[in-house]
């Protein structure tokens, strides 16, 4: 037998460049995971006081295009998607063709969401470190942690009114002659019995109250006779009572953070919808009131579900904008929380660049509104930025102020749509209020101005050109009161 005599370096050399080539046929994860509690799945354990688990919100690159499970293969996490889960992102039967919301259960029994058709994300449990892992991957544009959102509402000032109005809305053309000044022509209607914020937006002066309740029907309301025909307005909030008879059929839902639940079980939403579009209560009349419901009954969020709420409006005016009866929309949005997100000033950009108009409540919280967001983003992109004013033209004392605060409408003791029935009433206060008059305004000057239709800065210089200049005291800045085109 001949012996066979290899060299030891030679074979140490053989080994090193064989262990050092890459593994062709193995999946190499890309981000640190680790083991879960399947009695708490939400949690990772163990819980390192150094590497901190929470919910995080990321959002893939624009040219990702691959399926989610190959993008989540390839982090190292082993998925199976999880149908009709009770706490996903959920689209309306009549546009579930429309968005993409889907969940992936993990093996350890947590979820990841995805969703996004304009943009793709997803949100999902993670510790510090995964999440650092993570941001570093090429197809990974933004990374962020999820975080509470509340609205611009002054809740514990919130009462029902149960008596249903008797007398039926009724809208009179007004003579020309009685127009001291208007900046576009076009037939100019009356509302009486009209609640006090509404006369206000349509008035050179404060309101005189000469014994008149704030929250009795006893005012005055003129506007275009469009009353804002056409446009689709993205109420970002709780939910619409869809059946409330004030809204004639006009207002419908078409998304939920909350699995199937798309009810208002709060009131919020059903509120700042009658401020924007009700028959008694709205500023635009005659506009479409499409619901997005990203607060439960307890009147709270996340941030991941503002932004998917977010994305889904806009899925929905990028859809709508091609069909031939488009007119224009609006996203009205009473709703803040957490510091700058990135995520949501991407979105808030694509808005824009889609041509889609923004109203955002400035807040409650009497500082400065440039540290509340998403309103502070006011800034940087063309959104209003709403405050609150009371009936004499003082600034409401919760209102936020400051630069970052670009109007002011009327939010205190306002009289809208209740969530409870289908005919009550309920007064509330709040910038939230205040929001959803700029959102009925907008919708207004999109019928009477084209022009505008697409174009979010030409609207909002057009928009502050039109508001009263006046003195609104406790506020340092945009002392302008929005107005509507109509003044007397």
């Amino acid at each position: 037998m001949k012996s066979i005599i290899i060299s030891i370096p030679l074979l140490l050399a053989f080994l090193s460049s064989t262990l050092a080539a890459p593994l062709t046929n193995s999946r190499l994860p890309r981000v640190k995971v680790r083991a879960r509690s399947l009695a708490n799945s939400s949690l990772p354990v163990p819980e390192d006081p150094n590497d901190p688990s929470a919910k995080y919100v990321v959002i893939l690159a624009d040219d990702e295009k691959r399926k989610w499970a190959d993008i989540f293969d390839e982090m190292g996490f082993a998925t199976n998607e999880v149908k009709d889960h009770p706490q996903g992102f959920s689209a309306a039967e009549a546009h579930t063709e429309n968005h993409s919301f889907q969940t992936f259960g993990l093996e350890d029994g947590s979820h990841i969401q995805t969703f996004g058709t304009t943009m793709r994300a997803f949100t999902m449990q993670m510790f510090q470190s995964e999440a650092e892992s993570m941001r570093d991957l090429p197809n990974i544009a933004i990374l962020e942690k999820d975080f509470p959102v509340a609205t611009g509402l002054v809740e514990e000032s919130s009462y029902e009114i149960n008596e249903v109005p008797d007398e039926p809305v009724n809208m009179t053309m007004v003579p020309a002659s009685e127009l001291s000044k208007r900046q576009q022509q076009g037939q100019v209607v009356q509302q009486n019995g009209a609640p006090w914020n509404l006369e206000r937006i349509s008035e050179t002066n404060a309101v005189a109250l000469r014994g008149r309740g704030v929250t009795q029907l006893a005012f005055n309301y003129a506007a275009d006779a469009n009353g804002g025909t056409g446009v689709d307005v993205y109420m970002v909030d709780s939910g619409i009572n869809v059946n409330h008879v004030e809204f004639g059929g006009r207002a419908k839902m078409i998304f939920t953070a909350f699995g199937q639940n798309f009810r208002d079980d709060h009131f919020h939403g059903t509120h700042t919808a009658g401020t924007v579009g009700s028959r008694r209560y709205g500023v635009a009349k005659n506009v479409n009131l499409l619901g997005i419901k990203v607060l439960d009954s307890r009147n709270q969020g996340s941030g991941a579900g503002i932004l998917a709420g977010m994305e889904a409006a806009l899925a929905s005016h990028l859809r709508r904008s091609k069909e031939q009866n488009f007119v224009g929309s609006v996203m009205s949005m009473s709703i803040g929380g957490g510091g700058p997100s990135q995520a949501q000033l991407n979105v808030l950009q694509r808005m824009a660049q889609a041509g889609m108009h923004v109203s955002i409540s400035a807040m409650n919280d009497n500082r400065d509104a440039c540290s509340a967001f998403p309103g502070g983003f006011s800034r940087q992109v063309p959104i209003f930025n709403v405050g609150a004013t009371d009936p004499s033209d003082g600034k409401a004392s919760f209102s936020n102020f400051g630069p970052c605060v670009n109007i002011h409408a009327p939010g205190t003791n306002i009289v809208s749509t209740n969530a409870n029935d289908n005919q009550s009433s309920r007064v509330l206060q709040g910038t939230s209020m205040a929001c959803p008059a700029v959102s009925g305004v907008i919708a207004l000057e999109m019928v009477k101005n084209p022009n505008l239709r697409r174009d979010p800065r030409a609207m909002l210089q057009h928009i502050q050109s039109m508001a009263i200049r006046t003195n609104i005291r406790g506020a340092n800045s945009a002392q302008i009161m929005l107005n509507n085109g109509v003044r007397r």
